[in-house]
């Protein structure tokens, strides 16, 4: 097991206005995540089998949205957020595999073992990041692209020196 609990913060303060971020006040810098949750098992079922378990869980990074949107001159301008005062949601996973070494496949000079695993086991929708679009009636709308949001299992052959 591991937490980890961390910050990063920037602070942009320039000679003009329009060089300096959030009236030059400090904020979450884009890799901000504060929590780091890390769980991991390993179970020995038989001199053959082995059965692992692993938990993922951080904090969403900081972002910066659109707040509103107003009309100026015939075109739509949109109306932001302070510099990384949102953040996506929270990301978290189960993993699981199963391993097992085959009893023939074991002699020799070489040691084979079958993996079946399964990446996210209850189908999480991580987000990876949030995108707006303008709304149907002009205001921002947020998307969730998530990169991998399902169960996705695998089965794996590993060979190696003994």
């Amino acid at each position: 097991a591991s937490y980890t609990f961390s910050r990063s913060f920037r602070t942009v303060a320039g000679d003009f206005r329009t060089t300096t971020i959030n009236g030059g006040e400090r904020f979450p810098a884009n890799f901000d995540q504060p929590h780091h949750v890390k769980l991991n098992a390993q179970f020995q079922l038989s001199k053959k089998t082995t059965f692992n378990i692993n938990f993922v869980y951080h904090t969403g990074r900081p972002i910066t949205v659109p707040t509103a949107a107003y009309q100026v001159n015939g075109k739509t301008l949109a109306d932001f957020s302070l510099r990384n005062q949102f953040r996506i949601p929270d990301y978290h996973r189960l993993d699981i595999a199963y391993t097992l070494v085959p009893r023939a496949i074991r002699t020799g000079r070489y040691q084979g073992s079958w993996t079946l695993s399964v990446y996210n086991l209850y189908g999480r929708d991580n987000a990876f990041s949030i995108f707006f679009r303008r709304g149907d009636l002009g205001q921002p709308q947020a998307f969730k692209l998530a990169v991998l949001g399902a169960i996705f299992p695998a089965l794996t052959y590993n060979l190696s020196l003994k």
